[in-house]
């Protein structure tokens, strides 16, 4: 999952609006009060508040970008043509190919010409080039059909090895998964299941819903 820790400046500050919060439903809740309860809906609505953010920008932008090309289109297929002739009269009979104004220059750049191979039958180019021209004939594995040929006969291909890592321990707050540096004093040697009773009570946080 995406890192969206903020910057240190960022968590100190938003560190004490929080300490003023938690007080604030802890006095209005009392024992009811569950810390952990508490943080992981907050995180749960930031993680759905970052997704509405998302699909909110994606669309604003695109229909910005759009408005945009409608604008400039409309301005080119109303003024275009007048424009032209007023920059051919302008050149007509002068070296120079362009006009320069206080807002920018108009008039005409020469494009290189370019020469461009066009495949008509691309069975017939491949049969000439594994023979004339092996570079040209792109090859490549999928790596997870390979995978699930291998899952499936127990065959190791030759040119591959397997890497086999062990299952991990990662504390998730939520839908925040801790990377060890986030966590104050690292992650514990040994992380086994607890109970409720086992783990409120090393916490201190009362385990009753509020």
């Amino acid at each position: 999952m995406t890192d969206t820790t903020p910057a240190p400046a960022q968590a100190d500050e938003y560190a004490i609006l929080l300490a003023s919060e938690i007080e604030a439903v802890r006095a209005r809740a009392g024992d009811q009060f569950n810390l952990v309860e508490w943080a992981v809906g907050l995180l749960y609505e930031l993680d759905e508040a970052e997704d509405r953010i998302k699909e909110m920008a994606k669309n604003h932008l695109t229909y910005l970008l759009s408005e945009v090309k409608g604008r400039r289109a409309g301005l080119i297929w109303r003024c275009g043509d007048e424009i032209r002739k007023d920059v051919d009269a302008a050149i007509a009979g002068k070296k120079r190919k362009s006009v320069t104004t206080a807002t920018g220059r108009a008039g005409y750049r020469t494009a290189p010409g370019r020469t461009t191979l066009v495949i008509d039958e691309p069975a017939k180019v491949l049969a000439w080039a594994e023979v004339n021209c092996r570079e040209a004939v792109i090859r490549s594995v999928n790596r997870a059909i390979v995978e699930a040929y291998m899952t499936a006969t127990g065959e190791v291909p030759p040119g591959t090895h397997v890497e086999i890592t062990q299952p991990q321990e990662k504390f998730y707050i939520g839908p925040v998964t801790l990377t060890p540096e986030l966590l104050p004093g690292g992650v514990p040697p040994e992380i086994r299941s607890q109970t409720a009773d086992e783990f409120f009570g090393k916490t201190g946080v009362e385990k009753n819903g509020y």
